[in-house]
């Protein structure tokens, strides 16, 4: 496989990786009226981020809430059980009354437990819904230049993707990089280079 295939395929599965993650959020999961009637139109990507990763803990927390063997009392409205500070992250306060009680009940409507029957809600099925958050793409794109003596030369570029898993610590990444080498005293040669690597890192150690 030649590096420039390498490379699209990488991209490729960014892209994909990048669409899924998207896919999980609460903000992009609002039809366009439902967004204009909550107002999350008039918030910037910083105050959706921040709305998605509270909205995502509000559901873990209702979850956990609804396995305990005893019964809890209801819960508080999503933007109620929000502090100062978490209220102004996700913009909430630049929304009215109304908007936030339609962010409310939309949250809350999410959250609610699905029927139950015989053969659904197993353990397995939980695990699938929680493995989107689960992992995180990065990715890195590096140049470098240099000289010395007797007219040698050189550059250099890269890319740099992976898929890091949050939970165990464990990162896979794939590089792609070319350059060129160059010499000109004592003698005239020239070096050009690709190459694809590949490499796997997870801690020793880990938190419990």
């Amino acid at each position: 496989m030649s590096t420039r295939s390498v490379l699209a395929l990488t991209c490729a599965l960014l892209a994909s990786a990048l669409c899924a993650a998207e896919n999980t959020r609460f903000s992009q999961s609002l039809s366009v009226e439902q967004r204009a009637t909550t107002g999350l139109t008039q918030l910037n990507s910083d105050q959706l981020a921040a709305l998605d990763a509270l909205v995502r803990l509000d559901q873990a927390q209702r979850t956990a809430d609804s396995k305990k063997a005893e019964p809890a009392a209801a819960p508080a409205p999503f933007s109620q059980s929000l502090s100062v500070d978490q209220r102004r992250a996700a913009g909430l306060e630049l929304l009215t009354a109304e908007q936030q009680a339609a962010v409310d009940l939309l949250v809350a409507a999410q959250a609610a437990p699905a029927p139950r029957h015989e053969l659904a809600a197993t353990r397995p099925v939980e695990a699938v819904e929680f493995f989107p958050n689960r992992f995180e793409v990065h990715g890195e794109v590096g140049f470098s230049f240099g000289g010395g003596s007797g007219g040698y030369s050189s550059r250099a570029a890269w890319l740099t993707t992976s898929l890091l898993d949050v939970k165990t610590g464990t990162e896979f990444a794939v590089t792609v990089a070319s350059g060129r080498e160059k010499w000109k005293r004592p003698y005239r040669w020239t070096n050009d280079w690709e190459n694809v690597s590949f490499s796997l890192e997870a801690p020793l150690f880990r938190k419990p």
